[in-house]
């Protein structure tokens, strides 16, 4: 009862209607005369008048900025809010038109706004630091950036205090909330997902195998998940769209696992107590009982284990000592078939853990090496690898070493 909704339908207007622009102005007025007509939308009886007469023979040269002026009047006269919604756009063309428009916030947009919000609340938070970390999770996702600042400002400044929630603490608590809830996106998402089993199937090896997916634009599954924003074209390969949905499909592809009564989260949910030192998660004691699990259930490496069967039973440990209180993502820029980079973020503190096939000592001074830059970039002094070994001879369990001025938890299965 607050608005007037116009909701119109351009499979209602010929293509005649798209050859000039006066055409297409007396098109457009002519669905909106129709909504008038039977009885679906109320309007001033003087802006009824003038749209009537903008059909007219005597308006055969209307113009785009005429019709806006038009409904510019229509807004001001009217006592309730108009929102207008416009179905079948790219109806005029035989073929869908290519939408090459970037939808997505831009870190400056974000901050745009936070900035906004900041002059009317003053909580005091860094707006460049917090639009950095938004874009981070979302890449600019519109409803995943105003369901954090909502989830901040209605539900996380509950539990927190005003710095505190507008913090990069404040972000994590609102996506683990994004996380855990039902939404109509989420919802959207999986029931596309299951419309196109194959490329369900593909998604779930990228993320879980760290295979890739060449883009391929004729590709009708691939063109519908992009159209969904699901998944995005990044140098001619298939990515998902942004963080928020790479960790909602892995607990989803996870709790597949869970429904088949998997060993290692009951493992991880029976120990879950035993990891958590003052709100601090001891991540050497983790990957300590996450080895002797494995061998307790595995025995000894196969040489058909694949680094993807590692990265799943280890996460299927993690998520129930870590669910609802913190969250993990992968990072990307690591997901291959050699390493993955699992980032936890548990109550204000960060935990970086690199998963690895053993590939020699070589190998292992690199990525030693290589997770202690990555350390420095995270602002971080302690970090954790995992590597599945074949060597008969090898040493499990887990070491302490020093590389720099960084400590490294090894741990070998």
């Amino acid at each position: 009862n607050e608005y007037v909704v116009v909701n119109l339908d351009f499979q209602g207007l010929g293509n005649a209607s798209f050859s000039t622009e006066g055409n297409f102005c007396r098109g457009f007025v002519g669905l909106i005369l129709n909504k008038i007509e039977y009885g679906l939308i109320e309007i001033p009886n003087e802006i009824h008048e003038q749209l009537i007469y903008f059909t007219s023979d005597q308006c055969d040269d209307n113009k785009l900025e005429d019709l806006l002026r038009l409904t510019r009047r229509w807004c001001i006269q009217s006592k309730q809010s108009i929102v207008l919604i416009i179905d079948e756009v790219d109806s005029p063309w035989n073929i869908a038109a290519n939408f090459d428009i970037d939808m997505s916030l831009s870190e400056v947009g974000i901050k745009g706004m936070l900035d906004d919000y900041e002059a009317d609340h003053q909580t005091g938070m860094d707006t460049g630091s917090m639009a950095k970390s938004i874009r981070e999770y979302t890449n600019g996702y519109p409803f995943l950036v105003s369901r954090i600042c909502q989830l901040l400002d209605e539900d996380v400044s509950r539990v927190m205090e005003p710095r505190e929630t507008w913090s990069n603490r404040g972000i994590d608590e609102a996506v683990k909330l994004i996380l855990a809830e039902n939404n109509t996106l989420f919802q959207s998402l999986t029931k596309n997902l299951d419309n196109y089993p194959e490329l369900k199937a593909s998604i779930r090896s990228i993320l879980m195998e760290g295979t890739k997916l060449t883009y391929n634009a004729q590709q009708d599954a691939i063109v519908q998940m992009q159209m969904y924003g699901l998944i995005r074209n990044d140098h001619n390969t298939v990515r998902i769209a942004n963080r928020i949905f790479e960790t909602m499909l892995y607990n989803l592809f996870l709790s597949d696992e869970e429904l088949k009564q998997n060993v290692f989260s009951r493992e991880g949910e029976l120990a879950k107590n035993i990891f958590v030192e003052d709100g601090k998660l001891n991540t050497r004691r983790i990957l300590e009982r996450f080895i002797d699990t494995y061998h307790k259930v595995c025995g000894p490496l196969e040489e058909r284990f694949k680094e993807k069967d590692g990265r799943e039973q280890f996460l299927l440990y993690l998520k129930p000592i870590i669910n609802g209180t913190g969250n993990y993502y992968i990072e990307a820029q690591t997901r291959n078939q050699k390493r993955t980079d699992v980032i936890i973020d548990y109550l204000g503190q960060q935990y970086i853990i690199e998963l690895k096939i053993w590939h020699g000592e070589r190998y292992n001074t690199e990525g030693e090496k290589k997770i202690s830059e990555y350390l420095d970039y995270f602002g971080l002094s302690t970090g954790y690898m995992l590597s599945f070994n074949f060597n008969k001879n090898k040493k499990t369990g887990v070491d302490r070493i020093q590389v720099g001025d960084k400590v490294l938890f090894e741990g070998t299965v």
